[in-house]
């Protein structure tokens, strides 16, 4: 057999000619808007007797670290989920410890400290507060124990109640939406995903959210448990299958058993959430784990600043 003796030629390379064709018009580019969520922040104290020292119950350095991905994202709408108040001097459940009272005003006072300051990095934001089963307290013993103040309210502002959360911390003097009636106070962010507080909670991990995605053919994002948990499921309709999600942020309070009711060994995580949408579709609901004053948001390492209150 022959053998063919390969070619010295180099080859010829195939010569592609390529037409030029007017260029596809650009779309336009759809409007996103992004909305941030926070839960939990258990705004309160203990008061050290012999020191006269204050330990909060809220968590500074992951409410530091919240603070700059709100100054970094600048999001269009800040939502306060509920229970931003401890409010445990306000318990008629448990027996009151004596370093609860008169701690009050110091929470108020820190709190509004607190939304002030991410209205102050994010001007343009619209600020939403949603009542949770914390503030619930103070309206709760204020009708069991002082019915007749129940329903006062100042002279020039008959719209707000005196002993309301919305007035003790100048909500609407900030221009801060409150939305009361736990715990059916919702704030929609889109036609498909609602925000709440929450009332449920289960033991075991993911089974909150499993929960809610369960009773519910829409998004829901809620705190109340403390945890970050997502659940997911296909809803069936006639233009097709759509994914819906049950997603619990987290919460921004302390994790060493210092909150009223829990212990260190509480499986709780400090985060927050970030919801990407229009006005008929949220596209993205991103939880944001902060672990050890640190979290990753856009692919960066955010670090909470000192925090002088």
């Amino acid at each position: 057999v022959e053998r063919k003796e390969l070619s010295d030629k180099p080859i010829t390379p195939i010569e592609v000619t390529i037409e030029t064709e007017e260029k596809a018009p650009k779309h336009a580019r759809r409007t996103l808007q992004r909305t941030m969520a926070l839960f939990d922040l258990h705004v309160g104290f203990a008061r050290n007797f012999r020191s006269g020292e204050l330990i909060p119950f809220h968590n500074r350095e992951a409410l530091s670290v919240s603070l700059e991905i709100a100054t970094l994202s600048q999001p269009d709408t800040i939502v306060f989920g509920g229970d931003l108040l401890d409010m445990s001097e306000w318990s008629d459940k448990f027996i009151l410890e004596p370093g609860f009272y008169f701690t009050t005003q110091n929470a108020l006072i820190e709190c509004a400290w607190w939304i002030g300051k991410f209205k102050q990095r994010c001007p343009n934001a619209e600020l939403v507060m949603l009542a949770g089963n914390h503030e619930k307290r103070l309206q709760i013993l204020v009708t069991k124990r002082l019915i007749a103040m129940a329903m006062l309210t100042p002279a020039d502002d008959p719209d707000v109640p005196l002993t309301s959360i919305d007035n003790l911390l100048g909500l609407s003097r900030m221009g801060v939406e409150y939305i009361d009636d736990y715990p059916d106070g919702t704030y929609f962010v889109a036609k498909d995903t609602v925000i709440e507080h929450g009332s449920i909670a289960r033991a075991r991990p993911g089974a909150t959210a499993s929960a809610v995605v369960d009773q519910r053919n829409f998004n829901v994002v809620f705190g109340h448990k403390h945890t970050l948990e997502i659940a997911s499921k296909n809803v069936e309709s006639w233009d097709g299958n759509k994914v819906v999600r049950a997603v619990c942020s987290g919460c921004l309070c302390r994790l060493d058993g210092t909150v009223p009711g829990s212990n260190c060994h509480t499986q709780w995580q400090n985060g927050i959430v970030e919801i990407v949408h229009d006005n008929e579709t949220a596209y993205a609901i991103n939880p944001i784990l902060i672990e050890n004053g640190t979290a990753i948001y856009n692919g960066e390492m955010i670090s909470g600043s000192e925090v002088t209150v």
